[in-house]
């Protein structure tokens, strides 16, 4: 609903519109809001973070394409981690949509093998108390629930951690995971309502198991941690993949966007130009 009134007025007065849509809850947005499709027709172009969503919208007879969420790699340090330790970090809200109880469950398993496994929920939500009731019944040890960290605080929790546990049930894009594989971290997690297959490779650059199941979650941080060599093989591809979230690589994939909207040649909105061709952006990102 937010995205209409921009699409609305650059429909009226005959502008170019883009339509940056990024929730990950996009297949019951078509599904069940009857003004969706009609109003998302307004826009020249639909831009989404993955192909996932590119998928999903071609489920509903609409084009789009997809351009990475950007990884600023610059703010994160890559370290190899040999030996591979029981340390784990968590950073999504504490909302039914991402599972966190899952998470808890499978660090339950995980302290049976390892008793001095860590774990840091960096992250918060009307859930918490729930959840830190959970971690209670479940005997959890050394389980921290930190709250909301900031952006910048981040780079500190990832480079303290090992393994990065998520168990969302649905999702697009998560910034967390591509973050982990930037720092080394190994990441697993469950495949987010088949989004995350998009932006990692079971196996080679991550461990992806189906959604809900902790023993699987389990059991795929276990073999990490029974395996260093394989472990620190994922790492190294992992953060070889997230050169192509990468500033440089998206900054030319939103160009080449305005230019083919705006059917210029050379510089997009040059002076020449910049009122005959603007475009308006309408965002849409009730989950990030």
């Amino acid at each position: 609903m937010s995205a209409i009134p921009a699409l609305g007025i650059a429909r009226l007065y005959g502008k170019k519109s883009i339509l940056n849509y990024r929730s990950g809850e996009a297949e019951d947005h078509l599904k069940t809001w009857r003004s969706a499709v009609p109003t998302i027709r307004w826009a020249d172009e639909v831009v989404v973070p993955s192909g996932y969503l590119v998928d999903v919208f071609g489920r509903y007879g609409l084009h789009a394409r997809a351009i990475h969420n950007i990884v600023e790699l610059d703010r994160f340090t890559y370290r190899e981690r040999q030996p591979l330790r029981p340390v784990f970090l968590t950073s999504r809200l504490l909302e039914p949509l991402y599972n966190v109880p899952c998470v808890l469950r499978a660090f339950a398993i995980i302290q049976e093998s390892y008793p001095d496994a860590r774990l840091t929920i960096a992250a918060d939500g009307f859930l918490r108390r729930d959840l830190e009731a959970l971690a209670r019944e479940l005997k959890l040890r050394q389980t921290e629930f930190i709250g909301f960290v900031k952006f910048e605080g981040m780079p500190a929790l990832y480079d303290a951690a090992d393994i990065y546990l998520s168990a969302t049930s649905i999702d697009n894009m998560p910034s967390s995971l591509t973050e982990s594989m930037a720092c080394g971290l190994n990441v697993v997690t469950t495949d987010g309502g088949g989004a995350i297959p998009y932006i990692m490779t079971n196996e080679v650059s991550g461990l992806i198991v189906d959604r809900d199941d902790h023993k699987a979650l389990a059991a795929a941080a276990l073999r990490l941690l029974n395996d260093n060599e394989f472990a620190l093989k994922l790492a190294r591809n992992a953060h070889e993949s997230t050169k192509k979230f990468t500033w440089p690589y998206i900054r030319d994939q939103w160009l080449t966007v305005y230019r083919e909207l705006t059917n210029e040649q050379g510089a997009f909105l040059s002076s020449n130009s910049a009122n005959q061709g603007r475009v308006t952006v309408a965002k849409t990102d009730s989950v990030l």
